[in-house]
């Protein structure tokens, strides 16, 4: 009985995928393209950045300071804009962005002003995006 039932079943999923095969026939045509879409409104694409390589901080009170200027810190950036900083030791090669727990920073009219916890030379990178 088992082995009865285990050749039914056994041609029956034979006979499915023997039935499933085919060709349905030749390929249909290509349907028309759509109509164009609005010009959307223009981007902006206004980014700059500005590397310092081993920048030495030196101390003030708890922290390790340094000053980066960056002439594209105009007053519309501090304005409308964004100013990101990054920051990482010479011998890697991953970026931090700041704040974070190693330090933060503010921005003025062309300069970033670093506080960091820990002394030596660091990499900075800034990185300037006008607004609208």
């Amino acid at each position: 009985m088992k082995t009865t039932f285990k050749k039914i079943i056994l041609l029956v999923v034979i006979s499915t995928l023997f039935a499933s095969c085919g060709k349905d026939g030749a390929p249909g045509t290509n349907g028309t393209n759509g109509a164009t879409g609005a010009t959307g409104p223009t981007g902006n694409a206004n980014v700059s950045s500005l590397t310092f390589l081993n920048f030495a901080l030196t101390t003030s009170g708890s922290y390790y300071v340094a000053t980066l200027p960056d002439s594209a810190i105009t007053q519309s950036i501090l304005d409308k804009g964004v100013v990101n900083l990054y920051w990482r030791t010479p011998s890697t090669q991953v970026w931090y962005a700041m704040p974070s727990s190693a330090g933060f920073f503010s921005t003025s009219l062309y300069d970033v002003n670093v506080w960091m916890n820990a002394p030596g030379g660091l990499d900075f990178k800034i990185e300037v995006i006008a607004g609208n």
